[in-house]
């Protein structure tokens, strides 16, 4: 079972587990089964509190101490930013694989190949959309049903990589846009340095050692190896290179004009192509 295929372990119910033992050294389970559920709702048959606890123990954020009260592990009490430490996790090959949750990444770093501007609709399976894509991959083990379906553009929207909004005017739904926006700048500014321009190259590296569903991450090749219509050399997908624009557009980045003989990489925005050598990092104002 991972995040996905454990319906219950929705992004806030994780956290909430985390934000509640980060407050104190230890409690006993009976305590944090009444933080997640009120006793008013609570029923013996229930299996949501158990399945949250026992997800937050496989993510390795929790554990028992001597006394057998649960309390934060060392990894978990010491991050700063819970939702950077849950990228790694997940994300991370040797550490998601560990951890019950090697097929997460394959399911990211696939849904970071769909075109931004085509986004996919919540409430539908994506199963046999994943096994004409990538038919030699695990990734349709995990999105093998509408409710992991659901469960994992939560997981998307926490962690950075796309968002959620409500489309359609006869028939309301909600779609999930390819979007890694949010992920790449908490990269980029524990990777490269503000106001220095960065060579386009060294930006994507950077960007896939530390989150390999991105271009040229470990995770990212293994899944891209397997489409029919692979991107062209030197060529961002559409998510990323959407998600560079709107980091442009909102002042994070900025991407001069590239010199006539600088080595580029090129933004697939759909209705244009853009050449860029440097990317540079602004100071963050927030």
């Amino acid at each position: 079972m991972s995040v996905v295929t454990t319906w219950v372990a929705v992004p806030n119910r994780i956290e909430a587990v985390v934000r509640f033992l980060s407050q104190r050294r230890s409690v006993p389970h009976d305590e944090l089964t009444a933080m997640l559920s009120p006793s008013s709702l609570r029923s013996p048959s229930s299996v949501v509190v158990p399945q949250v606890i026992a997800e937050s123990q496989q993510l390795g954020l929790i554990e028992h101490d001597g006394e057998g009260h649960w309390q934060l592990t060392e990894e978990a009490a010491s991050t700063g930013d819970l939702r950077r430490l849950l990228r790694r996790i997940l994300l991370a090959p040797e550490d998601a694989t560990r951890r019950g949750q090697g097929r997460v990444a394959l399911a990211m770093a696939w849904f970071l190949t769909q075109d931004s501007r085509a986004p996919l609709t919540i409430g539908e399976n994506w199963r046999m959309r994943v096994l004409q894509e990538c038919p030699e991959s695990d990734i349709a083990s995990e999105l093998a049903n509408t409710e992991s379906c659901r469960q994992f553009a939560f997981w998307v929207a926490y962690l950075g990589f796309g968002w959620r909004f409500g489309s359609g005017i006869r028939e309301a739904r909600e779609v999930l846009v390819a979007d890694p926006s949010v992920a790449i700048e908490s990269v980029l500014r524990e990777e490269i340095p503000t106001g220095e321009p960065i060579p386009i190259a060294e930006v994507m590296g950077r960007l896939a050692e530390a989150c390999p569903v991105i271009e040229g991450g470990v995770v990212r090749e293994e899944v891209e190896e397997q489409l029919a219509d692979p991107r062209p050399d030197g060529q961002l997908s559409r998510s990323t290179s959407f998600a560079l624009r709107r980091l442009e557009a909102r002042g994070v980045v900025s991407m001069p004009i590239p010199a006539a003989d600088a080595l580029v990489n090129t933004l697939d925005l759909g209705t244009e192509h853009r050449p860029v050598s440097h990317i540079q990092l602004r100071e963050d104002t927030e």
